[in-house]
């Protein structure tokens, strides 16, 4: 009808994506016991699937993992589970002397019929002056993600279902999305006072555009027209006097060759969003193009062989949108912390049954339809761990 807003179909893959799931303290980084991790986990996985129910549509779950405060879930809508193949998860510890998972990636990867997809939810290290510890983050998520060989050569016992048998590598897949905390900050004296003008004059100081980081060259990011993600006062948009402001969190992807192509089509920061965290999160549209498509979806994506992305960043609430988005819940202080989430799929025409329009999944409870999420059973033998505890 004229006037009414045209809703966006349903993402044919999702992907929820967090960090500081817990408080990373000593207990909860060494000592806390593989009962309370998964318990904790599973309180966010279970919004994120009723959620999920809520959208009208029935996805299969092709695995999720955990690491302290990171958790990475992945799903595909059901009409493409038969299409996915090829199912391995891992994790890459990157503190204290690579033993500690307070920082470093967990890692989902998997083929969409013929067509490799790698997500990496990354917490990398913080601080002003740590730049040269996130670039030796990123070099050891690179290196040893999927590998049988780890840091200082020690072998990589393949628990919790991980392959970990040297077959992917993170640089080998058509499609590679690297999103979370980077903690990239402003390259300017944090005892020195901001320039003068606007938080979008601030930019030309971001780490990542000055040069600083390095491994990340052959990846992209669209175009930042939004303030800075961190540090707020939670519930509020005042800036916490005690840290300069600076774009934390970030949605990067590569596309491996000429045959895949990733157009941006949205890039924000969703402000409203600002009860949960001193972090706000960041939401990316993507659509993904692959000539392998042409023939091979034909009947699950639309002619053209495209798929719609979504990344949300550092969101934790459900938003269920539309003609128009419903009122933000507060957290209560038991859900405490922030996370990321990424959706990537969606087919070129049609909605969401009802109308509502996912765009992330991590924290609000909602009523939920009859509809449910299944396992997907990969071609390889592989079960994903559905969630995996941090020790070795």
């Amino acid at each position: 009808a004229a006037g009414t807003p045209r809703r966006r179909p349903p993402p044919d893959i999702c992907v929820v994506a967090l960090q500081e799931t817990v408080e990373l303290n000593v207990g909860n980084i060494f000592w806390a016991t593989e009962e309370e991790e998964i318990s904790a986990h599973s309180a966010f996985e279970e919004r994120v699937v009723k959620e999920l129910q809520r959208s009208g549509q029935r996805y299969m779950k092709v695995g999720s993992v955990g690491m302290v405060g990171l958790l990475l879930m992945v799903y595909v809508r059901g009409e493409l589970a038969d299409k996915v193949r090829e199912v391995d998860c891992d994790r890459v510890k990157t503190g204290v002397f690579h033993m500690a998972g307070n920082k470093g990636a967990v890692c989902v990867r998997f083929e969409l019929s013929g067509v490799s997809f790698c997500f990496l939810d990354v917490h990398l290290h913080a601080g002003q002056e740590s730049q040269a510890a996130r670039n030796q983050d990123i070099q050891d998520i690179f290196s040893f993600a999927f590998q049988a060989c780890g840091a200082y050569g020690s072998s990589r016992a393949q628990k919790n279902n991980y392959g970990r048998a040297s077959e992917f590598a993170v640089s080998s897949h058509n499609v590679t999305v690297m999103l979370g905390d980077f903690n990239f900050r402003l390259d300017l004296p944090e005892d020195e006072p901001l320039p003068d003008g606007p938080p979008s004059t601030w930019l030309q100081y971001d780490q990542l555009r000055r040069g600083c980081v390095e491994g990340l060259e052959d990846f992209v990011e669209g175009e930042i027209e939004f303030g800075p993600t961190y540090k707020y006062l939670i519930g509020t948009d005042m800036f916490d006097s005690k840290r300069h402001p600076a774009w934390c969190d970030r949605v990067l992807y590569k596309a491996a060759s000429l045959d895949t192509a990733i157009r941006l089509k949205r890039y924000d920061c969703l402000s409203q969003l600002r009860n949960t965290s001193d972090h706000w999160p960041v939401i990316a549209e993507l659509e993904v193009r692959d000539v392998r498509w042409h023939s091979l979806l034909k009947g699950s994506l639309a002619s053209t062989g495209s798929l719609r992305t979504w990344l949300l960043h550092k969101s934790l609430s459900l938003l269920g949108g539309g003609a128009e988005e419903p009122p933000l819940d507060a957290p209560s202080a038991a859900s405490a912390g922030h996370g990321l989430g990424s959706w990537t799929g969606g087919l070129m025409g049609g909605c969401c049954c009802g109308g509502t329009e996912l765009v992330s999944a991590v924290r609000r409870l909602r009523s939920c339809s009859s509809h449910s999420v299944h396992h997907v059973s990969p071609q390889r033998s592989l079960t994903p761990p559905a969630l995996t505890p941090e020790f070795s």
